[in-house]
């Protein structure tokens, strides 16, 4: 997931101030896809905008195949420069016809910093373990870390919109710590869910923004059809009286 390039032709603007959000993300024309290659095997996808199944008119649909393993990342910038907001909400609709031969399902956000170092939020809904992981940085490398909050595929139910909203903070050094995370209006705290998360990736300009979303599959040949509607990323420099409220630790 670490491996991606960032090379677009886009207009950037600049972000300046308290709870900036960038909307209807699933419909720009920037998303693209490709092999996670720190994953085994191989994948591919195609990605289009489509009427149906949507929530508000028009969804993205991705296309998703794989076999031993394979991991596909799709990825695009959201165009707005920011390199003050220190608090994030990743809050998405998300539905998919076949879960059966689906590993994990990962869900990133990445933002440059003015060192140029990439400070990366990795969550992942791991079906194998039942729990939602998330990254820290270790010798330079990603390392995905267990916490607390369940991740069922029961829940993930195929051939119906589901509503998944993360909050995650970062300080001035580059530690990363992970909120909360709701799940059809079911919110769990993250405890203790924080580390370092600053990868030297050298990636340009600064204050660029890039959302992730990964499809990890089995040891199959198999695929399945994902769509993302209503997605939007909201920015702050502080923490917000807006953020969903979590249960105390």
């Amino acid at each position: 997931m670490w491996k991606l390039s960032v090379v677009v032709a886009v207009m950037f603007t600049s972000v300046v101030g308290l709870a900036e959000t960038v909307s209807d993300i699933d419909s720009r024309s920037t998303w693209q896809c490709k092999h996670d290659g720190a994953t085994r095997g191989y994948s591919e996808a195609t990605t289009a905008l489509v009427d149906s199944p949507s929530k508000d008119g028009q969804a993205r649909r991705f296309d998703v195949s794989w076999s031993a393993y394979g991991g596909e990342r799709c990825s695009t910038p959201l165009g707005a420069l920011d390199t003050t907001s220190t608090y994030f909400t990743y809050d998405v609709w998300w539905y998919i016809t076949d879960l059966s031969h689906v590993n994990n399902l990962e869900f990133d956000f990445n933002q440059v910093l003015p060192n140029r170092e990439t400070i990366i939020f990795g969550t992942q809904c791991s079906f194998r373990l039942g729990r939602w992981k998330y990254t820290t940085i270790e010798g330079g490398k990603a390392r995905w870390n267990t916490s607390n909050p369940t991740c069922s595929r029961w829940e993930w139910t195929a051939n119906a919109w589901h509503h998944l909203v993360l909050q995650f903070h970062r300080d001035q050094t580059g530690a990363v710590t992970y909120d909360s995370v709701s799940f059809d209006g079911n919110v769990q705290a993250f405890n203790d869910a924080s580390g370092p998360s600053n990868f030297a990736l050298r990636w340009y300009p600064p204050g660029l923004q890039v959302v992730n979303f990964q499809i990890g599959g089995d040891n199959s040949s198999h695929g399945t059809t994902a769509y993302l509607d209503s997605f939007s990323v909201t920015g702050s420099a502080e923490a917000v009286s807006s953020r969903l409220a979590v249960p105390p630790h």
